[in-house]
């Protein structure tokens, strides 16, 4: 076996769905998880992915459970930050909505400003983000 890929390229690896992986990649993604933490990784990672695609909020709170029992620390470190913001996690978890929109809209903009840098006014860039909606 050649030289492993990058960690994120084996990260992504995680969060493809596993049809989609070409054999390459399976070969690798296969060497890895060959490792106990790295296996019980990939296998929270396909579990927080079913739970969030298939809206079963019921069962995150046993996810974050098993995540800050893990014995890996980056996990729990994840598993921490979650159950900070625990609302809005089961929120997610649970409920078809979610901000796409809005974020798609606030890149928009900060395009169209970054491209302005240094020039015009506020009333330029207003004309510009008016302009891009129509």
């Amino acid at each position: 076996m050649g030289d492993l890929p990058s960690a994120r390229q084996l990260s992504s690896l995680f969060v493809k769905d596993p049809a989609h992986v070409e054999s390459h990649d399976q070969l690798s993604l296969a060497f890895i998880r060959q490792e106990k933490e790295l296996e019980l990784a990939y296998q929270l990672t396909r579990q927080l992915l079913q739970l969030m695609k298939n809206k079963q909020g019921e069962e995150a709170a046993a996810w974050i459970s098993i995540c800050s029992q893990s014995g890996i620390s980056e996990l729990e470190a994840f598993a921490l930050g979650i159950q900070k913001e625990q609302p809005a996690f089961l929120a997610a978890c649970s409920l078809a909505y979610n901000n796409g929109m809005a974020e798609g809209f606030v890149n928009k903009l900060k395009h169209i400003k970054g491209s302005m840098y240094g020039r015009g006014s506020f009333e330029l860039l207003r004309q510009r983000v008016l302009l891009s909606a129509a």
